[in-house]
């Protein structure tokens, strides 16, 4: 009856739950998975910390890679470093040979500059002095007269230097005596690159427009000669 009840009821029969079974002691074990740190996946274990918690020295091979890298970056700071100051004392290397290059040729234009305006005051101050404020032609007038310099020109016909002031007619304007003939003047001025300018003629002279105040001769720098002379000028009043 039973039996009829469990089939109409119950259906089919239920499976009763396994044991699990149990290795055998002389059976052999599953082989154990491969850990991660076999694999590559995790670093290798430190060593392990003792029991006060502290834990052993570093290997050397780990203290030897941490002080080249520690290195390396100490010598990398230091040539970046050494390369700015290189750049910064270029920098102010190239700023001083600027600044000295400017002020050598601002110098230069300062020098040329006081040279000219020394020149042109020279040769005012020349010509003042022999042509007067009118600029007439010879030191006594605008027509030539060889009985008023010492020259070469009819009817003068002079054969060599006279003692300067010894024909007092041939006084230009401002009192200045001989600044047309007897020896010619050397000037401040540059006849061109190479010679001097010189004004006034020499007794030699045969060309009455040799002794023009403004006409002007070009001599070599270091030449000399009996027909030329400097002219100083003193201060007015002093003997």
């Amino acid at each position: 009856m039973f039996e009829l009840l469990r089939k109409a009821f119950g259906g089919k029969d239920r499976e009763q739950p396994r044991a699990p079974e149990r290795a055998d002691a002389g059976s052999q074990a599953a082989p154990p998975k491969p850990a991660l740190r076999e694999l590559g996946v995790l670093p290798p274990p430190g060593p392990a910390a003792l029991a006060d918690g502290s834990g052993p020295e570093p290997t050397a091979g780990v203290v030897g890679t941490l002080r080249a890298r520690k290195l390396a970056g100490m010598r990398d700071r230091a040539n970046r470093l050494a390369q700015e100051r290189q750049r910064e004392a270029e920098a102010e290397a190239r700023t001083a040979a600027e600044r000295q290059d400017r002020e050598s040729k601002q110098m230069e234009r300062d020098r040329l500059l006081a040279q000219r305006t020394f020149q042109a005051l020279a040769d005012l101050i020349e010509q003042s002095a022999a042509r007067g404020l009118d600029g007439r032609e010879y030191p006594w007038g605008n027509c030539f007269d060889a009985r008023r310099c010492v020259c070469s020109v009819s009817p003068a016909k002079a054969r060599s230097t006279a003692p300067v002031g010894s024909l007092p007619a041939g006084e230009s304007p401002n009192g200045c005596l001989d600044m047309a003939g007897n020896v010619s003047e050397w000037l401040a001025d540059w006849y061109d690159h190479n010679c001097r300018s010189t004004r006034g003629g020499a007794w030699h002279g045969y060309d009455a427009d040799n002794f023009r105040a403004y006409y002007r001769f070009r001599r070599e720098p270091h030449s000399s000669s009996s027909i030329l002379e400097f002219r100083c000028v003193s201060p007015e009043g002093s003997s």
